[in-house]
């Protein structure tokens, strides 16, 4: 495959923009209009589509144009890339762990790599207030909101929530 799309609030869209340079492929990044300037400008000189339905678009042109989309969230072997994570956090001397969620992959890649090391370090699901499809499951004393500092936690969905949700 030559020719990849994604959809990001930023941080995947960085990384595999680094990585569409160095590699002979086509990317085409679908992201926010609301996308703060910081992430923007690491984004210079690609292939950007600004648009306020990032997600549908890019599935769309995905549809259209035959570009893999690269959208983690529906990838059902997303979470694997972070068994290298799960590794070298094992070497750590921590009682815990903290990970902001969006689609889940981080967290059930890292338990999934723990485990596979024998490990056992628990691992609590941070969403806000304006995103929150896991943890309103726990959290019933909250009040839901509009708007939110965090940009990267964009996925009301949560594929993966049912397993995350299990472990």
């Amino acid at each position: 495959v030559k020719k990849f799309c994604i959809s990001s609030s930023g941080n995947a869209a960085i990384s595999a923009y680094a990585y569409s340079k160095l590699s002979d492929i086509s990317l085409d990044i679908f992201i926010s209009s609301k996308l703060s300037t910081e992430k923007l400008s690491k984004l210079e000189g690609a292939k950007l589509h600004i648009s306020d339905n990032p997600k549908s678009d890019c599935i769309q042109f995905s549809n259209e144009t035959g570009a893999f989309n690269l959208r983690g969230s529906v990838d059902d072997n997303a979470y694997i890339g972070y068994y290298s994570l799960a590794e070298e956090i094992s070497t750590l001397d921590i009682d815990s762990i903290f990970i902001p969620t969006s689609s889940g992959n981080a967290a059930l890649g890292i338990h999934q790599g723990l485990k596979k090391l024998g490990k056992h370090i628990p691992i609590y699901i941070v969403q806000t207030t304006k995103v929150c499809p896991i943890a309103s499951l726990y959290d019933k004393e909250f009040t839901k909101t509009e708007s939110s500092l965090v940009t990267c936690i964009t996925d009301r969905v949560c594929k993966r929530k049912d397993q995350i949700v299990d472990l």
